[in-house]
């Protein structure tokens, strides 16, 4: 009987995961006078395109990852003369709640900030435009 319930606990969770994996991404734009570079990464699945240096002035692709049902981040660090900022999204699927009924829902959060030095780290925009329908949450972020 016990595994029954288990089997049963394990049935439900999985049913209420969404049915489609959400994406993040980020973009980055280099708002200061020298170039920019990668000082750190870290993300589920893939990271693609993979963050690279960036000119000043300029602005990078567009870089993804798609974690699965349920949850998907990324940080990013970029350092210059001035310091280094951490760039980090995320989008998380809450599931819906059986005792309220109130249904499941995707979250979609961004932040920048200055980890040493004194540059100035900013989200610049966000895209929630699908997150609540399939969590795809994405994000522009600018580093001077």
């Amino acid at each position: 009987m016990r595994k029954f319930g288990l089997c049963i606990l394990v049935a439900a969770s999985i049913a209420s995961a969404p049915a489609s994996a959400a994406k993040v991404s980020m973009t980055f734009k280099n708002l200061s006078n020298k170039r920019i570079s990668v000082s750190k990464t870290s993300f589920c699945g893939t990271l693609s395109p993979t963050p690279s240096d960036i000119n000043p002035g300029e602005t990078s692709l567009k870089s993804s990852t798609d974690c699965g049902p349920g949850v998907s981040s990324a940080y990013v660090d970029y350092k210059n003369d001035a310091g280094v900022c951490r760039f980090v999204i995320s989008t998380i699927y809450t599931n819906p709640n059986s005792v309220t009924g109130a249904a499941g829902y995707w979250t979609g959060t961004a932040n920048a900030t200055a980890n040493s030095g004194s540059p100035t780290c900013k989200v610049e925009s966000k895209d929630t435009t699908t997150t609540a329908t399939d969590g795809d949450f994405a994000a522009v972020f600018s580093m001077k």
